[in-house]
């Protein structure tokens, strides 16, 4: 009997991969960073931000879209 290893899901993506995840350039996610709006975790040469901080970033500006509406 074999099994077929699912593939792993990412905790932590690197810039270009977040940006992708964001619709967004990486310019834009380093500038996120710089205001401090997501953390980035350097690894030797590597940089990486965390999916969940993604994901957070996303559901605060989904909440903060809603009190803009009527």
């Amino acid at each position: 009997m074999s099994t077929k290893a699912q593939p792993a899901t990412p905790i932590a993506v690197g810039p270009a991969d977040a940006a992708r995840m964001l619709s967004l350039s990486r310019t834009q996610v380093y500038r996120l960073v710089s205001a401090g709006e997501l953390r980035i975790c350097k690894v030797g040469s590597r940089s990486l931000l965390p999916v969940a901080d993604l994901e957070r970033w996303l559901e605060r500006r989904l909440a903060g879209s809603h009190a803009d509406r009527p």
